[in-house]
Parts: C-alpha cells; sequence; structure tokens
C-alpha cells in the first residue's frame, strides 16, 4: 500500500461545482502534487486561467464547461504555465481568458498507457515515477451517492476525471481525491476496486518543473 496523502504531496480537496470543468481539477491535482514532489512547496493552482485559457494552445480542443481531456492541461501548463487561485479564482463558469502572472510550469505530461485502461502494475508505476495522476472513471448514480468502504461496480463508459493518489492492495483499490467537494465520499475522497467503472482510463501524468537551488557561493573562486 501506498499514497501520496499520507507523505503530505497531495492538496486540499476542490469543488467543481456546476460546471464540468473535472478534466482541468483532476489535472491540476496531479501537478500541484508534482510540485509538492519536486519542490518541496504546496501551491494552489488557478483551475479558472486553466479552463478559460487552454484553448488557446495550439493543438487543444475547445474545453470549456461543457468537458476536455487532461492532455489539453498537461500541455498548457508546459506551454504557458499558470498562476495561482488567488490571481484567478474560479467561478464556475467557461469564463474569458486574461492576462495574469504564470510561474508555474510543467516540464512534461504524457499518457501513462494511451488513452485505454492501464494496468494495475502500469499504474502503481506511473504513480511512483510522476506522482498523482489524473485519470477517468465512470460517475454513475451509485459513484455519486458514495460514501464510504471500497467502491465496487463494472458500468462501461468514461463521463469524468479524477486524481489517483495512491493504492492498498489489502483492499484490492485506489484511492481518488475527487472535484466535489469535501460533502462528497469520505472527505472528497473514495476507495474504489481496481478496474471498477473504467477506473484509471485515459491516465496522464505531469510533471512540474522543478526549480533551480540556489547557487552556492563559493569563497575560494574570489
Amino acid at each position: 500500500a501506498f499514497n501520496w496523502q499520507t507523505v503530505g504531496k497531495v492538496t486540499p480537496v476542490k469543488d467543481q461545482r456546476s460546471c464540468g470543468s473535472c478534466w482541468v481539477f483532476g489535472t491540476a491535482a496531479a501537478f500541484e502534487s508534482s510540485w509538492a514532489i519536486r519542490n518541496n512547496q504546496m501551491i494552489d493552482v488557478s483551475e479558472q486561467d486553466i479552463l478559460s485559457c487552454s484553448k488557446t494552445i495550439a493543438g487543444n480542443g475547445n474545453g470549456d464547461c461543457g468537458g476536455g481531456w487532461m492532455e489539453w492541461v498537461g500541455k498548457y501548463l508546459q506551454v504557458q504555465g499558470t498562476g495561482t487561485e488567488a490571481s484567478k479564482p474560479y467561478t464556475a463558469t467557461s469564463g474569458t481568458c486574461t492576462a495574469i502572472a504564470r510561474p508555474y510550469f510543467a516540464s512534461n505530461y504524457g499518457f501513462v498507457s494511451g488513452t485505454g485502461q492501464p494496468t494495475v502494475a502500469q499504474l502503481k508505476a506511473a504513480l511512483c515515477a510522476h506522482g498523482v495522476l489524473s485519470v477517468g472513471v465512470n460517475a454513475t448514480a451509485h459513484f455519486q451517492a458514495y460514501t464510504s468502504g471500497v467502491f465496487n461496480e463494472n458500468v462501461p463508459g468514461l463521463n469524468h476525471c479524477v486524481a489517483l493518489v495512491g493504492w492498498d492492495d489489502s483492499k484490492q483499490a485506489w484511492l481518488i481525491k475527487n472535484s466535489w467537494s469535501t460533502g462528497w465520499g469520505m472527505s472528497g475522497y473514495m476507495w474504489i476496486k481496481y478496474g471498477s467503472n473504467g477506473i484509471g482510463s485515459h491516465a496522464v501524468w505531469v510533471d512540474a518543473r522543478a526549480i533551480p537551488p540556489a547557487p552556492v557561493e563559493d569563497c575560494l573562486s574570489f
């Protein structure tokens, strides 16, 4: 068993509200955790900036409150970067793209295993190599009504994105962080059986750009 939450590398649960922006929230969560892992700094990035502006990057689709894909967020963070939540607060609308300070960049992003459903071993390896992952799942009515325990349903299809933060082989389940506030599930989290409802499909990792260490003065060179 392992999860990034227990080592303090997962940011707090957020709330996407009535906007279909899970593709932004799940991937921003992965990026924030990677930043914490690589730079030992917790950040709160602007989902609104990504939601309103990701379409400005060549090759990205027109993601908005009607939906989008995780790799569009990865590409935006690599090319454009983003700012803090305070610099452009979330409005739960598609909004308009405006100029803000964007100091947070990804160094790279990619799929764990294409757009399909990776194996349990592949997802574990990616979690260890990259940190929290942005993954797809079918959020059925039963999924939405989850309160505790290990969720186990097998309904095909994908309609939601969550952050996959860890696993527990004794439960045969993944631990995921959702973006439906702490009022959902186990304070915003869920244990979901390996393979249940397509969990892990379309998995994307995002590596944060590492901040270079400050130069060390060497008095011998003067």
